[in-house]
Parts: C-alpha cells; sequence; structure tokens
C-alpha cells in the first residue's frame, strides 16, 4: 500500500500548481484532485482486499491532501467532512475502495 501511497503524492505535486494555489476555486481543486490523484490511487482496486492498516494509510493520505488543498491547518480543528464538502467530494477514497473491492468468497466486506 505504501506504493500506493507514493504514487498519490507524486501525482498531487504534479498537479500542485493548481492544488496548492489560492487562485483557483475550491470546487475545481476537487474536480482536479478526483480526476487526477484519487484515480492514481485507485487504479487497480478492484483487485485489493484492504486491511485495516492500509484503510488507515489511505485515509490519512486523503486527509492530509484534503488539508493541504483547503489551506487549513491541524491545529484550526476543522472537520474533514466539511472541508471534503467544501471542494465537492462526496465520499472519502476508502469508500470508494470498499465498493471497488474484491467480492469472492471470504473477501467480502460487510
Amino acid at each position: 500500500m505504501t506504493g500506493r501511497a507514493r504514487i498519490g503524492w507524486v501525482k498531487f505535486k504534479e498537479c500542485g500548481e493548481l492544488l496548492n494555489s489560492k487562485r483557483f476555486l475550491l470546487n475545481m481543486k476537487g474536480m482536479v484532485y478526483q480526476s487526477c490523484v484519487r484515480s492514481a490511487m485507485l487504479y487497480g482496486s478492484k483487485t485489493w482486499c484492504l486491511r485495516e492498516n492500509e484503510k488507515a494509510i489511505l485515509r490519512r493520505i486523503e486527509r492530509a491532501m484534503v488539508r493541504a488543498m483547503c489551506g487549513a491547518k491541524l491545529i484550526e480543528k476543522k472537520r474533514i467532512v466539511d472541508l471534503m464538502e467544501m471542494l465537492g467530494l462526496k465520499e472519502t477514497m476508502v469508500q470508494m475502495a470498499r465498493v471497488n473491492g474484491v467480492r469472492w468468497y471470504r473477501h467480502e466486506e460487510g
């Protein structure tokens, strides 16, 4: 899973001029994030079976990226749900990976 995290940060930095800039609307940042960064991180997720530590890694990465796009600091204690709503993101990366995940015998999550 660290490979997925690395890929995500590489894509985030490639789009960093747009994602970290204050000149662009948050909705536009959310669309770029979803189409570039998230899609790169979730590529091949139909073959994954996520463990709890991998879910935690995905959550931590996404929260850090969302805070960076919104310009929010941890000390401000803004809720991630509110920040994601500002970006126009409806579901988290973990939820998307769970929906895409492996669904055969003994791998289905409920």
